[in-house]
């Protein structure tokens, strides 16, 4: 007698595509400030993250590390609508948030010394696309079932703040001269909505979306009534579970 057993030994869901997506992310940013601050290139309090971008080394960590959390995020757009293609707006969010993380990755690419009128318009392509984003997802799911309360109001508020955060950057950049200090404030504030919107999904149920697994098949056999278990070489596969959504 043999049987057929399959071990997971790792899977990579969509929570987990989130966090690192989202962490990733904020660490570069956060990184990237200690670095500039250390090398005298920004005032500790309170430069624009973009100023964090700008010279060596904080420039290099800054430009890999945005294009790798961009590159997440996407991916966590599309995901995110192959798990909800039957709720309404959905392929537009993904959209939105498809075209976010393109401007986030501009962003990260293009600093403001190289080509300020690019970086300025990949920065408000990501702000005004998240947000759109946020306050449509608000908007379409407050009577989900599938959405927890805590889960909604964290989308919710997020949604708002960085509705007002952007509306703020925007004045004070382009129509109030209100100091670089506020200015600064609406950037660092509406990129923290942003972060703290993504990662909200991961309260949904994300986590039971298997984008791919490793698995590893071995035979249990039974030879003169003594079980033996025998490996297939340690081959493992790599699985996507994308289509299975």
């Amino acid at each position: 007698d043999s049987t057929l057993q399959m071990d997971i030994l790792a899977s990579w869901t969509a929570a987990t595509l989130i966090h690192v997506g989202v962490v990733e992310t904020l660490g570069t940013i956060i990184l990237c400030y200690v670095l500039a601050v250390v090398n005298g290139h920004v005032p500790p309090w309170l430069p624009m993250i973009s100023d964090c971008a700008v010279l060596a080394p904080e420039k290099y960590p800054f430009r890999l590390g945005i294009v790798l959390g961009a590159s997440l995020l996407a991916v966590q757009a599309v995901t995110k609508y192959y798990a909800d293609k039957t709720q309404p707006y959905s392929k537009l969010c993904a959209v939105l948030g498809v075209v976010a993380s393109t401007g986030l990755a501009v962003v990260g690419v293009v600093n403001e010394k190289e080509n300020n009128d690019i970086h300025d318009i990949a920065a408000v392509i990501l702000f005004v696309c998240y947000d759109v984003y946020a306050i449509i997802f608000v908007y379409s799911s407050w009577n989900r079932k599938d959405i927890s309360r805590i889960s909604y109001t964290i989308k919710f508020c997020s949604a708002v703040l960085g509705t007002i955060g952007f509306v703020a950057y925007i004045t004070a950049k382009y129509f109030q001269d209100w100091g670089s200090i506020y200015l600064a404030l609406f950037e660092w504030s509406n990129t923290l909505t942003i972060m703290v919107f993504l990662w909200s999904f991961v309260l949904d149920d994300m986590a039971d979306i298997k984008l791919s697994e490793i698995r590893e098949d071995t035979f249990s056999i039974k030879r003169n009534n003594k079980p033996m278990i025998i490996s297939m070489n340690g081959s493992s596969e790599l699985k996507p579970m994308l289509s299975q959504i």
